[in-house]
């Protein structure tokens, strides 16, 4: 999940849903808006959360269109991102330890 801080020292109730089994956490400006967001990683499938803008996710034949708040995991097979519009995306990926 992601909280986006809402400038007050606080986070915003609006929370964009990344994982089921959380691997971990961390603080950061994931939007470039100056104030700082958390975010609970997850340790299962690589996925693209689309915080701003339009993305298309292309593998092979197939392509997943996304815009802000979409979530898609990333497929196994070579791939590529394009963005239609200027955009804002966090990629998580799987590292086994």
């Amino acid at each position: 999940m992601i909280y986006f801080g809402d400038g007050t020292g606080a986070f915003s109730s609006d929370e964009y849903t990344v994982s089921i089994s959380p691997d971990g956490f961390a603080i950061a400006d994931l939007d470039g808006d100056g104030r700082l967001d958390l975010l609970v990683v997850d340790g299962l499938d690589p996925t693209l959360q689309v915080l701003r803008g339009a993305v298309r996710l292309v593998a092979g034949d197939e392509q997943w269109r996304g815009s802000a708040g979409d979530l898609v995991v990333i497929p196994p097979e070579r791939h590529s991102l394009h963005a239609d519009e200027d955009s804002a995306v966090l990629l998580t990926v799987y590292s086994p330890r």
